[in-house]
């Protein structure tokens, strides 16, 4: 499907169709779900975890990660110390300045026609006194910039303003995120491997039975989100502060091509910070998102264009999320309000008032039922589409803290467990595709404390109403907690979930089920009207 005749012909218009406020829907029963959890001893670190059948276990053994490995055929993930001591040793470090040993004009031709005047400004500033450019033709490129920045200012209102910090990644992502080793982590759709973001700037693609695949560039600074193409085995997307990378990953291509022959970027002056990048289900084109620009940007990534969708504010976003079959998306700013467009012609429908700007959310596979969650709260939402088209909100749960068991507490060495409580608020979920298990990560109530090292499993299911049961939870045997949660897109056997600590540590816990069939299995194709 093009996407863009649709999109060109957008009118620069704010108002959405339908505004909801969501106020009228805060409050709920402050019995926290977690108090229904299972007894889940917690005598001894351990050291996997699976479910089978809604029955959760816990292992001891060593060697269960690498049985897990070798029993399901996972892509083998190497140590985190050899990860960052080979950084500068690795065959793309040397490829970080070959762009920049082109030739200026060429260079110069090149930022123009893709960027405009602004783009050979900024180029023109970037180079060093020792690089054959003039200075008072810097100068000048820096006088100009100032005067496109003041009539844009308008249009954006980040461009101008002084509170450089007050959205940062830093502010976003949460104060642990800088130090984090790992930045980001993706499942391939649809094959077997994983990419994975460190905080070296570094992608390194992990596959079954085939060598990594390392991913460096001058430019891949400070990844915040990844993303697979869909129906391409090779293709991923790297969202990083002021850019956006597409790479071919396929391994012959990486191995003997130079980085800029299978990678390029696609940048737009103002759009920085990119927080969130997902592509159209079925086409070429790549949505992303960033906290300092306030505009929704398609790409087409064949021609390297982009077009924004609409201007819907002042404010920048922190999420987008397409539907599964792609008839919705869900998108959040930055302050208390989301919003729920029609790709087809992207009107949209507006939920304001919420509790805090929202944090994390995810699809039911059949695409009628949205789970969301806010900034420093503990209630898990949900947002039903009906089949008369319109919108039903309601609180699923609330997941406050509650004490563990004393009696088991008094066994805990407090290096293992610095706490003796579970829940809070909520700081990501993640809804497998099957819509049967879902995963919570949490933060403490204590902002001192930061985030917990928890990670809270539910059996779920959403037809022909949403229903969430307590199943366990995994606490990390060194103390870090969960950076990311992702279920692998395709396992056959129920679900698999992939948790990555802070400390760079990836674990995978089974859940072995058996899966509900039904229609959600049969995609629809999204036709223009």
């Amino acid at each position: 499907m093009n996407f863009f005749p649709n999109v060109t012909n957008l009118t620069y218009t704010e108002e959405p169709s339908r505004i909801h406020d969501i106020e009228n829907y805060s409050t709920i029963n402050s019995k926290s779900i977690l108090q229904a959890f299972p007894t889940v001893s917690l005598n001894q670190p351990s050291c996997g975890f699976s479910e089978t059948n809604a029955y959760f276990e816990s292992s001891n053994s060593c060697d269960f990660d690498k049985k897990l490995i070798n029993k399901h055929q996972l892509p083998l993930y190497e140590s985190t110390s050899d990860i960052l001591n080979q950084t500068e040793s690795t065959t793309y470090a040397a490829h970080g300045s070959i762009i920049d040993k082109q030739p200026i004009f060429r260079r110069l031709l090149s930022a123009f026609f893709h960027n405009g005047l602004i783009g050979l400004c900024e180029t023109v500033t970037q180079y060093q006194p020792n690089q054959q450019v003039p200075p008072l033709v810097k100068k000048i490129a820096k006088n100009l910039i100032k005067i496109i920045d003041t009539l844009n200012a308008p249009a954006n209102p980040w461009i101008l303003s002084s509170k450089e910090t007050e959205f940062n990644l830093w502010t976003i992502k949460g104060k642990d995120w800088k130090n984090n080793v790992v930045r980001a982590f993706q499942w391939h759709p649809h094959s077997s491997k994983y990419a994975v973001a460190f905080k070296n700037d570094i992608v390194k693609i992990y596959s079954n039975n085939q060598p990594h695949v390392v991913l460096k560039h001058h430019s891949q600074q400070n990844i915040t989100c990844l993303a697979w193409k869909p129906f391409y085995n090779s293709i991923i997307a790297v969202g990083c502060a002021n850019c956006i990378i597409i790479w071919d990953t396929e391994s012959s291509s990486v191995l003997l091509k130079p980085a800029s022959s299978c990678s390029f970027i696609l940048s737009k002056r103002y759009h920085n910070d990119i927080m969130d990048l997902q592509w159209y289900p079925k086409s070429d084109f790549l949505l992303s998102v960033a906290s300092r620009d306030n505009q929704i940007l398609i790409w087409d990534t064949m021609l390297k264009t982009c077009v924004p969708i609409k201007r819907i504010g002042n404010v920048g976003f922190s999420l987008a999320r397409f539907s599964p079959s792609g008839f919705s998306l869900f998108t959040a700013d930055l302050s208390t309000s989301f919003r729920i467009w029609k790709p087809v012609d992207y009107s949209s429908e507006k939920w304001i008032n919420l509790h805090s700007r929202c944090s994390s959310a995810s699809w039911s596979p059949d695409g009628s039922i949205l789970l969301f969650t806010c900034e420093d709260c503990s209630l898990l939402y949900s947002l039903k589409f009906l089949p008369n088209g319109k919108q039903e909100l309601d609180v699923v749960c609330d997941m406050s803290t509650i004490s563990l068991n004393q009696n088991e507490i008094s066994h805990l060495d407090q290096s293992i467990l610095n706490r003796n409580s579970i829940g809070g608020y909520i700081n990501d979920i993640c809804w497998d595709l099957t819509g049967q298990r879902l995963a919570v990560s949490f933060k403490s109530k204590n902002l001192a404390m930061g985030h917990l090292n928890v990670v809270a499993l539910f059996s779920t299911k959403f037809q022909p109403q949403l229903q969430v049961f307590p199943s366990g939870f995994i606490s990390d045997v060194e103390n870090s907690w969960p950076v990311a949660i992702n279920f692998k897109p395709e396992f056959e056997p129920g679900a698999l979930l992939t948790i990555v600590w802070s400390n760079g540590r990836i674990q995978h816990v089974p859940f072995y089920f058996n899966r509900i069939v039904d229609d959600y299995g049969k995609h629809e194709t999204i036709t223009n009207k």
